[in-house]
């Protein structure tokens, strides 16, 4: 796994998942840390497949809450500690897992982890299968939101490859591949998918993460259709205001720039190519009072204005 040549660690990468090592929950697991070990490692040589292959790898370890925080760890560039997995950590972690894995956080705050790896890094998850699952997928999609500091609102029905970061799509469509799996209501799996998708509904509300809120809401029609339905019925002055605050956050910077320009454009047609249209009086039309004011009737334009009459009031004196 240390061989100077890269297509050497990325077989060995691959050949240590097949490895049966029988590991057990707090023990130091050799190959839980030397796995561990090769996601820092290769990193000094530029290896981003060497990652990949060892991320893969390590959905074959048979403690899986083990794994699930490395993952975490990974997809939110070392701050797994703020997630429900970083909180359960210290239960299983001995003092050599303790080291190998302080020092991959340590490295990934200092430099986050590619794209690559961190695409690999959902396979794996797709791979465990896990009742956490979706929890991480939800946590690591607030920390791309944080990251790039770009959140779905309107503009994500319109353009929904745009608006968001690669990252944000790619869990879009783990989440999306997890919700078509098939479930019955006895599935603990799906109940802490459930629980997981309510309590980040919940928090965004709180948040007025517009977004984020009717995203959460879609993935929760996906999961669960008698679900979603209850949510609404028993929540509708939430998704009101949520609605409302999603249209204005999307909307006031639309509004706040388009509205002197559509001044602007009356102002030009009102009294610029109107005018030079020289539209003809309609039929039927009130005429100018051209006793008045003759030059205003288009009639008389070529001809002599009548004499004025000027009324005249005689005073017959005595």
């Amino acid at each position: 796994m240390r061989d100077a040549h890269p297509e050497v660690r990325r077989l060995a990468a691959i050949a240590s998942g097949n490895f049966r090592i029988q590991d057990s929950q707090g023990a130091n697991d050799p190959k839980f840390i030397e796995l561990v070990s090769m996601l820092q490692n290769y990193r000094s040589n530029s290896d981003a497949f060497g990652r990949a292959w060892a991320l893969l790898a390590l959905s074959n370890i048979a403690d899986k809450q083990k794994v699930l925080f490395v993952i975490d760890l990974i997809l939110n560039d070392g701050s797994g500690y703020h997630s429900s997995m970083g909180a359960a950590s210290p239960t299983w972690r001995s003092e050599h897992e303790h080291h190998a894995i302080n020092s991959l956080i340590k490295t990934l705050e200092k430099t986050p982890e590619e794209l690559l790896v961190k695409t690999y890094a959902l396979h794996a998850l797709i791979a465990i299968n896990s009742p956490e699952s979706l929890g991480i997928l939800l946590h690591y999609l607030h920390h791309i939101y944080a990251l790039h500091d770009s959140r779905p609102s309107m503009w994500r029905y319109f353009m929904p490859h745009i608006s968001l970061p690669q990252e944000a799509e790619n869990v879009e469509d783990v989440i999306v591949y997890l919700a078509e799996q098939p479930k019955t209501s006895e599935n603990y799996a799906h109940n802490r998918h459930l629980k997981a998708l309510n309590e980040f509904l919940r928090k965004s509300y709180e948040a007025e993460l517009s977004g984020e809120f009717f995203q959460l809401l879609r993935f929760l029609q996906l999961y669960d259709g008698d679900e979603y339905q209850r949510y609404l019925e028993q929540n509708p002055e939430q998704i009101r205001i949520m609605r409302i605050h999603e249209y204005v956050y999307a909307s006031y910077l639309f509004w706040l720039i388009s509205w002197p320009v559509c001044l602007l454009l009356t102002l030009i047609i009102i009294y610029g190519l109107l005018p030079m249209l020289k539209l003809s009086t309609p039929k039927g039309a009130q005429l100018p009072n051209a006793r008045s004011n003759p030059a205003a009737d288009s009639r008389h334009q070529r001809t002599a204005p009548a004499a004025s009459i000027v009324p005249v009031k005689i005073i017959k004196q005595q």
